[in-house]
């Protein structure tokens, strides 16, 4: 598979509700809904949200190749940080479920943890500070309408450790950018505590509109 990071363009911002001209926002690959498993981007994206009830099977392999491979070019960014002064913290998105919760999935921490042990660039840091307060149904299955300051007070936000804000980076870690509504929630979260924080976007697979499906 052959994937490298990408800005995300002012012209494809219209397909993401909640994201503004000003957010700093970075992607993998491409996801088009109702595709299945066609493309690299739904592979790479479907194999990953495998659900944990299928550990044990020989799907689960895949789901595990995914978060390597993910794993390994966010390793290549934390390399690549050019902030000579500054740090990166990398904060994930919560999972939808509780770590009570039998479908508890941590995918998202596990990529960034196993990205950060192969990183040479020790200014790189996960961060996990954002806490769900109860389980949600996943965004993937909800036929809700999504609500940022909802979403926002089901999180807790903790100290986000030695953090300066005048000179460090923020990168907010998910999976799949759709209308960006955890992106902004998490933003809007870590503003009311930091307010001149420089908060930036990073996901795995942005949902594409085909021209035709417009």
């Amino acid at each position: 598979m052959y994937f490298r990071f990408i800005v995300l363009d002012e012209k494809d911002i219209h397909q993401h509700s909640f994201i503004q001209k000003e957010d700093n926002i970075i992607y993998l690959g491409l996801y088009y809904s109702g595709e299945g498993y066609r493309g690299e981007g739904n592979s790479l994206i479907l194999n990953l949200k495998k659900p944990v009830d299928r550990r044990g099977s020989d799907e689960w392999q895949y789901k595990q190749d995914a978060i390597h491979f993910v794993a390994q070019k966010i390793t290549e960014v934390m390399d690549g940080a050019s902030s000579e002064e500054g740090r990166w913290y990398w904060i994930p998105i919560p999972p939808s479920k509780l770590e009570n919760n039998p479908m508890f999935d941590d995918r998202i921490n596990q990529i960034l943890e196993l990205a950060q042990s192969n990183c040479s660039n020790q200014n790189n840091i996960v961060a996990n500070v954002i806490k769900q307060n109860l389980d949600r149904e996943a965004s993937s299955t909800s036929g809700n309408t999504r609500n940022v300051n909802e979403l926002r007070a089901n999180y807790t936000m903790l100290n986000i450790p030695n953090y300066n804000p005048l000179i460090d980076e923020i990168m907010i870690f998910d999976d799949m950018l759709t209308t960006g509504c955890h992106f902004k929630a998490a933003q809007k979260l870590i503003l009311d505590s930091y307010p001149n924080a420089r908060v930036n976007g990073v996901f795995i697979v942005r949902r594409d509109i085909r021209e035709e499906q417009s």
